[in-house]
Parts: C-alpha cells; structure tokens; sequence
C-alpha cells in the first residue's frame, strides 16, 4: 500500500513534467476568464497535478481528483475522492465524496458525501449529504440531508431534512423537515415540519406543522398546526389554533381567528374577533330562561355567541351557559333581521348538573337599530330540551324548567321536548 501511494504521487510528478501547458498554449475558446486548456487532469492533492503548479490556471474535459484538486475549471467531469474546487467555472458535473466548491459559474451537477459550494451565479442541481450554498441567484434544484442556501433570488425546487434558505425573491418550491426562509417574496410553495417564513409577499402555499408567517400579503392558502398569520390574507388560512391578519379577503378557519378588517367572505371558528367587524351585547327574555346575556362577535355573515341564561324556580332557579352561531342581513332605514342556533347547558341552583341537560334553540328575529350603537329585537324560536336527569327518588324526568311541550317522548334513558318560543331584547 505505502509503494502505491509513492508511484501514485511519483506518475503525477512525472506526468506534470511533460505534460504540464505552458502560458504558450492554445487558450479556450468557451471560457471568458482566459485561462489555459488541457483536456485531462489527474491529481493526488493540490499541487501535485499533472497540470503542475499551473493547476488553478487550466480548464480541462474531464478531472481525477485522487484525494483533492484545485484547478481552474472544468467543462465536461470532476471526480475526487475527497474534494474538488474549481477557481472560475463549471459546465458539466462534480462528483466528490466530501464537498464540491466552485468559486466561479456552475452549470450542472454537484454531487457530494457532505456540502457543495458555488460563489456565482448558478444553473445547477446540487445533491449533498449536509449542505448545498449558492452564494448568488440561481436555478436549478437543492436536496441535501441538512440545509440549503442561496444567497440571492432563486427559481428551482428545494429540498432539505432540517432548514431551506433563500435570501432574495423565489419561484420556488421547498420542502424540510423543520423550517424554511424566503426573505423577500415567493411564488410557489413552502412545507415544512415546523415553520415557513416569507418576509414579503407570497403567492401560493404554505403548509406547516407549527407555524407560517407571511409578513406582508399572501394570495392563497396558509395551512398549519397551531398558527398562521399575515398582513393580508387573499385566500385562506387554515389552522389548528390561531389565525391572525390585519386585512382579509377570503376566510380564517382556526379555534381562534383575529382580523382587523374584513372586505369578504368571514372567519370560522370558536372565537372570532374582527376589529371592525360584528361585536355587541345583548340582553334578552324568552319562555325558557326569563333572563338571557348574550356576546356576539365576528362579522355580521357569521359570528360566535357566548350566552348564559337565568330563570327563577321558586326556592330554586335554573341557569345556563351555552355557545352558538349567527347571522345578521342589514336591510335600509335601519332594519334587519338575524338567524341564531345555540346550545346551553342548564343547571340547578349552585350546583353544575352533570346529566345531560341541554337547550338547544333556533331564533328568526327582527332587529331595528335605533341611534348609532343601540338596537331592539324580536322574533320566534324553536326549542328543543334533551335530559337524562330524573327526578329525586323517581322513574320520572325532571323538566320543569320547560313551560310547554308541543311534542314530547323518551326512550327512557333520555327525553325529548320540542316547542316553539319568543325571544324579545336589546342590543348594545
């Protein structure tokens, strides 16, 4: 082995003595950088070459890096062991077992065990172990086991187990195992294990398991598992907890869904507050529950309702809290009329009822708005009361919290009541 690797450095030696180009010789025709041409090189680490000391100078068809070279370009093959690096261009492919570093132009392909490098600009695919850095605009495809960076506007596809970074404009489409960047805008897609970030505007996709931010406006679809949020929103964002947005054109579908302003469409969720959109206060009777507070926020096609209710028993007394949907249509000269579903669990005096207890009531009213910010309404409900809770010491159950049964029946293990209603109250 130890004579090997001596005739092995000794061939190169020899070779490099009479085959080495001198200054005299043909230049190439292709590159601009006026280096010299020789169409084979092979090497066994910088300096031994049989392109002799001159190797940083000369272009060749195909290079043999026996562990690394440095030479000054290639247009066809590089192959090495270790490494190669090229001082100016690259047309054709690199193929190392550690890293591939071009200082110059790289068009083709950079295959290596751990990085690839290119300074200039690039139109490449680059296929690493760990990492793959342009360091200018470029296009072309990046995967690597860890990371990917381009250091200027991008169109290409990336693809990385840990982080993708483009550090300019993209039309692009990346995907990592945890987070990608794109600092100005992006046309395209971003999927990520936990985060996407475009700092300027995005049209297309962002998909996520934690969260996507787009800094200023998104034309399409956010989709994450916890938050998404944007300056604005033409489309939708989609998430498992929170959506956020200052202007919205589109919908916010999330448990938790804040926006400034919206010109269309309507957020849907648990909680939706619109800054200036649909929030008031609302205190109301019915035949069920005599005294009834309701919130109200979203926007007036579909907001969230936060109601509870109370209704005096006697001795005793009943109370509720509940949740519900609604949706308001504003006609001229200060009339409108909204439809409300809702669900309230009732309990008695101090005590929450663990048995199921539940009203569940769809109201039609007529709302007419007096002054800027106070309005009255009215209109009829349908009831319907579901319980499972029998009387103290008893086979019956307990319903004397419904003032009429229209229609009635049980199973045994739950009763139905069903029964129209009135509804009459303020707004504020």
């Amino acid at each position: 082995m130890k004579n090997l690797f001596t005739l092995t450095i000794l061939l190169c030696l020899s070779i490099s003595a009479i085959a080495e180009p001198d200054s005299a010789k043909v230049k190439s025709k292709i590159f601009s950088d006026s280096s010299l041409y020789f169409p084979v090189q092979v090497s066994f680490l910088p300096g031994i070459s049989t392109n002799g000391l001159e190797s940083k100078n000369i272009k060749n068809n195909l290079s043999i890096n026996i562990i690394a070279g440095y030479n000054g370009g290639v247009e066809g093959l590089e192959f090495g062991m270790f490494s190669n690096t090229i001082k100016n261009n690259v047309q054709g492919i690199q193929i190392a077992g550690f890293s591939n570093q071009v200082l110059g132009k790289t068009e083709g392909i950079q295959a290596a065990g751990f990085s690839n490098f290119s300074k200039s600009n690039s139109n490449s695919v680059q296929l690493a172990g760990f990492a793959n850095t342009n360091m200018a605009s470029s296009n072309g495809i990046q995967f690597a086991g860890f990371s990917n960076v381009v250091n200027g506007d991008f169109n290409g596809i990336q693809g990385s187990g840990f982080s993708n970074v483009i550090v300019g404009n993209a039309l692009a489409i990346q995907g990592a195992g945890f987070s990608n960047v794109v600092t100005g805008s992006l046309q395209g897609i971003q999927v990520s294990g936990f985060t996407n970030t475009v700092t300027d505007t995005l049209d297309g996709i962002q998909v996520s398991g934690f969260v996507n931010i787009s800094k200023e406006k998104i034309s399409g679809i956010q989709i994450s598992g916890f938050v998404n949020a944007a300056k604005k929103v033409d489309g939708y964002q989609l998430s498992g907890f929170v959506n956020a947005a200052s202007e919205v054109t589109g919908s916010q579908v999330s448990f938790i869904n804040i926006a400034k302003r919206y010109h269309q469409g309507a957020p849907i969720g648990f909680i939706s507050f619109v800054k200036e959109g649909f929030h008031c206060l609302e205190v109301s009777a019915s035949e069920t529950m005599y005294a009834n507070v309701s919130l109200k926020t979203g926007v007036e096609k579909f907001y969230n309702i936060f109601t509870g209710g109370y209704q005096p028993m006697g001795n005793s007394f009943a109370w509720s809290f509940g949740y519900g949907l609604g949706s308001f249509i504003k006609f001229n000269n200060g009339w409108g009329i909204n439809t409300d579903f809702t669900a309230s669990h009732i309990s008695y005096d101090n005590k929450f009822e663990q048995n199921l207890n539940l009203l569940a009531s769809w109201q039609l009213e007529l709302n007419y708005l007096i002054g800027s910010n106070f309005t009255i309404f009215g209109g009829a409900s349908l009831n319907g009361f579901f319980t499972s809770k029998f009387k103290p010491e008893s086979s019956e159950f307990y319903d004397a919290i419904i003032p009429y049964k229209t229609y009635q029946f049980n199973d045994g293990v739950v009763k139905q009541i069903y029964y129209p209603g009135v509804t009459l109250g303020v707004r504020f």
